[in-house]
């Protein structure tokens, strides 16, 4: 046991007053550790559990421990069938808030399995103090080799454990329709779908959601308690935003009627904290508009003007840090013809970084990610070959963080995992354009011309630990994004074409054919490909299952009936998810989805 450095202030013997916060209280209770730890933050660490708190997830000294909690304790009911397994802890004290999501880590015996149990089953338990309950973490990210959940967004000190689910339970949204209202809809409108949650391992019967009626985009908050989605209808004679609960149905929010949303598509998503959102919203007068980024914080305050944008600019592109402190807002100037890139404080709108140097190619620059620890920001710079480069987000400390040689990095993602303090571990992925010289007849291709082709490759920061799979072809990457496990990689790759012979040939006319490659994380090798684009798929975050909409029966051979399918967390497999007397019409997103942000019912952007 230990506590990290910079942060002990002290170690010392637990009373039975601070027993009785953690357990019963009874003397039989042995305090297995405690350690004050302020807002520098620290790590507090036993056996089996391990608290990271960050600077400035405690505002003041404050005693924290970990302890057994030898009681069983109750479940939230809307979690479904759950069995809580022996090995209560209790992290104390119990319901102190952290202002900056902690990072907690919970490693089990999996020997302790009832026979017949697998481990998959099993789920992260956390506290909510308010309801008097341990629930599922929906942001719970479980290792199967390592035997233990680490969850990135542990936001109140409380008991933690480990359940195991019994039976089939309601665990990802999709937007639907039932076939048997077609003949009471009346001519020339749209069928009112629903949201239906609905099963991925199937035998649990549909829950059509009230008040989710016209839902064309839609996306669970990260405790997947509540969805946000768009409302589109024709009755309407416009669009609107609408918060419900997932168990319900009841409507938390609604923007005020006075506010214009963003034209088109748009964007609107989660905070780390499950009741905290943003969205977009539009204004304009006689000579000019602008984007206004806003949220709120259901049950509390609101800002409908968190950010104005720029005159004249769009919202195009949105990016929470991990910690939840800080926002990327990323700008299209239309008038002028290019992007640029703000750092905003999450809580005030307070600018931390304005029009940051991170899109080294204009408008077409894919827009930078943030470091898992919320220090800073990393992207491909495509004007130096095989640079990826970090800044604080404030704009300072600007260096190259990863280079690889031979052409030019097209997109680069850390894993989930990747810690800054540990280069030579810091696994990461990449796709890059290699360019080739072409000895071939100068009737078919003038001798010396630079041709392309594409590769995909993983390493690890300190570099060294380099495996590439040539995929033979030219291709653009949409979006690049690890597997919340981190055993895999999904791209969205464009098949680029050409089309002509001379100087004015035309590159990747639209529409570019567009699949999902999922890539093994160890050896680059392609586990699988699906005619999709990435935004017709998702991932659990807790059991790392892909769900996959297809839309026809022809769409890909692998899969010879529409509707949602069901892959392991490598891609293998392929099961119909049941959906009786409801038909798909839209994606599948999780509750516990590895998306966060909205922007188009199929965008391939992974936040």
């Amino acid at each position: 046991m230990r506590i990290g450095t910079g942060a002990a202030r002290g170690v010392v013997l637990l009373t039975l007053s601070l027993l009785a916060a953690c357990g019963t209280g009874g003397s039989h209770v042995d305090p297995i550790f405690q350690g004050v730890v302020g807002p520098d933050g620290g790590t507090v660490e036993v056996t089996n559990v391990r608290l990271v708190l960050f600077p400035g997830s405690l505002t003041a000294d404050v005693a924290v421990r970990i302890l057994p909690q030898p009681d069983p304790l109750p479940l939230d009911p809307q979690d479904g069938p759950i069995d809580e397994l022996p090995g209560l802890m209790c992290i104390g004290p119990v319901g102190q808030d952290l202002v900056v999501p902690a990072k907690v880590r919970y490693c089990y015996d999996p020997s302790v399995l009832p026979v017949g149990a697998d481990e998959t089953d099993l789920v992260l338990l956390v506290w909510d103090d308010a309801n008097g309950f341990l629930h599922v973490s929906q942001t719970a990210v479980q290792d199967l080799v390592t035997h233990c959940f680490e969850d990135t967004v542990y936001v109140e000190l409380g008991h933690i454990g480990i359940g195991l689910r019994t039976g089939p339970v309601l665990d990802f949204l999709v937007q639907a329709t039932d076939p048997n209202l077609q003949t009471q809809a009346i001519p020339q409108l749209p069928l009112p779908e629903s949201l239906v949650l609905a099963s991925s391992d199937g035998g649990a019967t549909l829950l059509p959601l009230p008040n989710t009626q016209y839902a064309t985009l839609y996306i669970p908050s990260p405790d997947g308690h509540r969805v946000k989605f768009r409302v589109s209808d024709l009755q309407l004679d416009g669009q609107l935003l609408r918060t419900v609960d997932t168990a319900t149905g009841d409507v938390l929010w609604e923007p005020d009627s006075a506010l214009s949303l963003q034209p088109y598509d748009p964007l609107f998503g989660w905070f780390p904290d499950a009741d905290h959102s943003f969205y977009a919203h539009a204004e304009f007068d006689v000579e000019s508009s602008r984007d206004v980024f806003a949220d709120v914080t259901l049950g509390g305050a609101e800002h409908e003007h968190l950010r104005d944008g720029p005159l004249d600019a769009a919202l195009v592109d949105v990016r929470v840090s991990p910690d939840g402190t800080r926002t990327l807002l990323r700008w299209n100037h239309y008038f002028d013809g290019f992007d640029s890139v703000d750092v905003i404080a999450s809580s005030t709108g307070a600018i931390v970084g304005s029009d940051l140097p991170v899109l080294p190619a204009g408008s077409i620059s894919p827009t930078p990610r943030w470091l898992p620890d919320s220090s800073g920001l990393y992207y491909p710079d495509p004007t130096v070959d095989g640079v990826v480069r970090r800044i604080d987000a404030d704009g300072t400390d600007a260096g190259v963080l990863y280079s690889v040689p031979g052409g030019s990095v097209l997109e680069f993602v850390l894993a989930p995992d990747a810690s800054l303090a540990s280069l030579s571990a810091a696994r990461c992925a990449y796709v890059r354009a290699n360019f080739v010289l072409q000895l071939i007849p100068a009737a078919v291709t003038p001798q010396g011309e630079v041709a392309q082709t594409t590769l995909f490759g993983r390493d690890v920061l300190a570099g060294g630990a380099r495996v590439e799979q040539d995929l033979g072809f030219v291709y653009a990457v949409n979006e690049l994004a690890y597997h919340p496990g981190g055993n895999a990689v999904l791209a969205e790759l464009s098949v680029e074409s050409r089309i002509g012979g001379g100087p004015f040939d035309l590159i990747n006319p639209p529409p570019a054919p567009t699949f999902v490659a999922i890539f093994d994380a160890a050896d680059a090798s392609t586990l699988r490909t699906v005619n999709v684009n990435l935004g017709a798929l998702d991932v659990s975050r807790q059991h790392g299952a892909i769900l996959v909409w297809i839309q026809t029966d022809t769409q890909d051979a692998q899969f010879p009936t529409a509707g949602i399918w069901r892959l392991d967390a490598d891609g293998s497999g392929g099961t119909l998810v049941d959906l009786p007397d409801w038909v798909a019409i839209g994606p599948p997103r999780f509750l516990a989805s590895w998306r966060t942000a909205c922007a188009e019912a199929y965008s391939s952007w992974v936040r």
